[in-house]
């Protein structure tokens, strides 16, 4: 009686593949096998649950680990650098060539404007070489969709007046991560007081890791149907 291999061995078989020539044959031998088997035409189909499972793509971190940088140890006008900061946190966790701070990227931004202006930042992505999104209109599945590819959300804010009428200025945060209930952010300027607007605290550290709850950051993010963010890389 012939011993089928282990799932072990035949696994070990598949890492193996380099193209050789003699692999390529076994391969090819090994399809024509299975194809006059009983039910082989099913089992090489590509519905067969077996490829599917085998095509699917691994579900990214959850949350994504990403650096904290604090906007305020950036100089006289870190106060106004929450844009750049945010970006420069994803660019850092990609591990795009350069950045390793806010400063790092501050310096390129500076080269093509003012660190408020959208444009500026999508003429100094584009000099890292890197692809970047900016939108008013993202879907409201936007940030988890991002999340699952691996990639942070850059997401701008009403930060001030009550959750129930937020408005403007704006801020800039990077969400990384979700629970059931929160977003997982990176606020380089603290934590911001959700309900009332305004801060809880912007001590350096407080807005790492920080959870924001679905229900009072959402109309902070998706107001009268502007969703502003970037997606990045």
């Amino acid at each position: 009686m012939t011993t089928p291999m282990s799932p072990e061995r035949f696994q070990d078989r598949w890492e193996h593949f380099r193209g050789e020539p003699q692999q390529v044959s076994g391969i090819w031998l090994h399809y024509r096998a299975v194809l006059a088997l009983p039910g082989g035409a099913e089992v090489l189909a590509e519905s067969h649950p077996s490829w599917r499972k085998f095509s699917e793509k691994p579900l990214a971190a959850n949350p994504i680990p990403r650096p904290y940088f604090w906007q305020s140890d950036n100089g006289a006008e870190g106060w106004r650098q929450c844009q750049t900061s945010a970006i420069a946190m994803e660019l850092a966790g990609q591990g795009v060539k350069g950045i390793n701070d806010d400063l790092d990227y501050l310096k390129v931004v500076n080269r093509y404007g003012d660190t408020t202006e959208q444009r500026s930042h999508t003429l100094a992505l584009r000099a890292l070489g890197v692809k970047a999104d900016f939108s008013k209109t993202w879907a409201p599945t936007t940030i988890k969709n991002v999340i699952s590819q691996g990639k942070g959300f850059v997401a701008g804010v009403l930060h001030h007046g009550p959750v129930s009428a937020p408005r403007g200025g704006g801020h800039y945060i990077l969400i990384n991560g979700y629970t059931k209930t929160h977003w997982i952010c990176q606020d380089p300027f603290g934590e911001l007081n959700l309900v009332g607007g305004g801060w809880s605290s912007q001590a350096k550290g407080s807005g790492k890791n920080v959870l924001y709850s679905f229900a009072n950051l959402n109309p902070r993010w998706d107001h009268g149907g502007e969703r502003w963010g970037w997606v990045i890389g």
